[in-house]
């Protein structure tokens, strides 16, 4: 009796291992405060450029809240894009929103990195499963 205790204590030990092995195995997602869980799958789409870096921005005060992001674009040599004309940047996300007119970020550019946040002072995204930047 006191085997088959420990052989079922050293498997849920293992689960539990495995579980939280697995848990915070998401790629390309970055910028998380630590006590924030980021997992599962988000896909990233861009289209008429390059992207060189990617990062999500996290509410201060609670980190499950995702404000904006934040991204780097360059032409296909790796060079800057063009200033004028300045090209159309359009990013839409699919999930949740809240406090926000859509799904539509603002973005502002600086050199060669965008920052677009949620459209509103107290919007934010949860549960984010797609981010799409358009470069026109």
């Amino acid at each position: 009796m006191r085997n088959m205790i420990q052989l079922l204590g050293g498997v849920a030990v293992a689960g539990a291992v495995a579980a939280g092995s697995t848990a915070f195995t998401a790629s390309g997602l970055s910028g998380a405060p630590a006590s924030t869980f980021v997992g599962g799958k988000a896909s990233l789409g861009v289209k008429g450029a390059v992207m060189s870096s990617f990062a999500f921005d996290f509410d201060g005060s609670d980190p499950n809240k995702i404000t904006g992001l934040h991204f780097n674009l360059m032409d296909d040599a790796g060079a800057a894009l063009s200033t004028s004309p300045q090209p159309t940047v359009v990013v839409t996300v699919t999930g949740d929103v809240t406090n926000a007119t859509d799904a539509t970020p603002t973005c502002v550019r600086t050199t060669n990195t965008w920052q677009c946040n949620a459209d509103g002072s107290s919007a934010y995204f949860t549960a984010l499963t797609n981010v799409a930047v358009q470069v026109s």
